[in-house]
C-alpha cells in the first residue's frame, strides 16, 4: 500500500540525518585536531560555524523523528479501525488516501473508500475534507485571472463578488449553503449557513489570533472573505477595470488578513 512505501522512505530519511550528523562530527574533531595552526579568532569563528550547523542538524534530526512517530500513530489507528470493520459484513478497502495536514507535529488523515453495494466511506481524521476542499477551491479561483470581481455576472459567468465567492467555495465542497439552504448575499449568510447544521456562529469582534482556516469572515451589511490559516483570507474585492476577469490580480486575491469590522464567524463543524 502506498503508506508503506511513504513508510519506508521517511525511514531512510531518518537513516541519512544520522549519517549527515555523524560526518559533521567527525569533521568537527578534525578541526580540533589542527586548532594549533590557527589564530584565536579563527578558531572562535570556525567554532561558532560548526556549533550552529551541528544545532541546524540536531533540530532537523528531531522534525523527522517526530514526524516518523506521528506517521507510525496513525498507522495503528488505521490498523485498529481495519480490524474492526474486517469483523463486520462492510467489504475491504479499495481505495486508500492518507495525507498530512502538516509537514511536522500533526497526524495523518486517512480516508478508506469501501467497494461494492456499500460504498461506504470512513473518515479516521478530525478535519473535514469539505473544509480543505473550500479553501483549496477559492484560492483556485483567485489564481485563475479569467475570474474576476462583478455584481452582475456573480455567479462564476465568468465573475464573482465576495458573498458569491464565499458562498460558491461551500458548495463546490457539497454543502449546499447555497442549492439548498438559499445563500445569495452577505445579508442572507447567516442564516442560511446555520440552516444547514455544517456551522456555528461565532459572534464578533474577532480575535484574529483565534481564527481557524476555514473560518468565515463576515459583515452582514459590507462583505465577507474565507480564512484559510497563516494570517491570510481569500476574497474577491472590487472591479479594477470595468472588464470580465482579473486583469489586475487583485480583483480577487489571496491577501494577509485584514478587519473589516466583521459582525462574526461561520465556523464549519461538519
Amino acid at each position: 500500500m502506498d503508506y508503506e512505501i511513504l513508510l519506508s522512505t521517511l525511514q531512510g530519511k531518518s537513516s541519512e540525518f544520522e549519517s549527515l550528523k555523524s560526518t559533521v562530527t567527525s569533521f568537527t574533531e578534525e578541526c580540533k585536531s589542527s586548532l594549533n595552526s590557527m589564530s584565536e579568532s579563527e578558531i572562535a569563528s570556525l567554532y561558532d560555524n560548526l556549533t550552529s550547523s551541528t544545532e541546524r542538524l540536531n533540530k532537523g534530526y528531531e522534525k523527522c523523528n517526530t514526524w516518523l512517530n506521528d506517521y507510525l500513530s496513525g498507522l495503528n489507528e488505521l490498523e485498529s479501525s481495519l480490524a474492526s470493520f474486517k469483523s463486520s459484513n462492510i467489504e475491504e478497502p479499495t481505495e486508500f488516501k492518507g495525507e498530512f495536514i502538516d509537514m511536522f507535529g500533526k497526524k495523518v488523515i486517512p480516508t478508506l473508500k469501501f467497494g461494492g453495494d456499500k460504498n461506504a466511506n470512513l473518515d479516521l481524521g478530525t478535519l473535514s475534507t469539505s473544509l480543505d476542499d473550500a479553501i483549496d477551491w477559492a484560492v483556485s479561483i483567485a489564481s485563475d485571472d479569467t475570474h474576476g470581481y462583478s455584481q452582475n455576472t456573480r455567479w462564476g459567468n465568468p465573475n464573482y463578488d465576495c458573498s458569491s465567492l464565499v458562498i460558491s467555495a461551500w458548495e463546490a465542497a457539497g454543502v449546499p449553503v447555497h442549492s439548498q439552504y438559499g445563500a445569495t448575499y452577505t445579508g442572507d449568510m447567516k442564516n442560511a449557513f446555520l440552516a444547514s447544521g455544517k456551522f456555528e456562529w461565532i459572534p464578533g469582534p474577532v480575535d484574529p489570533n483565534t481564527l481557524q482556516p476555514g473560518d468565515v469572515l463576515l459583515n452582514e451589511e459590507v462583505h465577507t472573505e474565507l480564512y484559510i490559516g497563516n494570517g491570510q483570507n481569500v476574497g474577491a474585492h472590487a472591479n479594477r477595470d470595468g472588464a470580465d476577469g482579473d486583469s489586475s490580480g487583485t480583483e480577487i486575491s489571496v491577501t494577509d488578513y485584514w478587519d473589516d469590522n466583521w459582525d462574526g464567524i461561520l465556523r464549519y463543524t461538519g
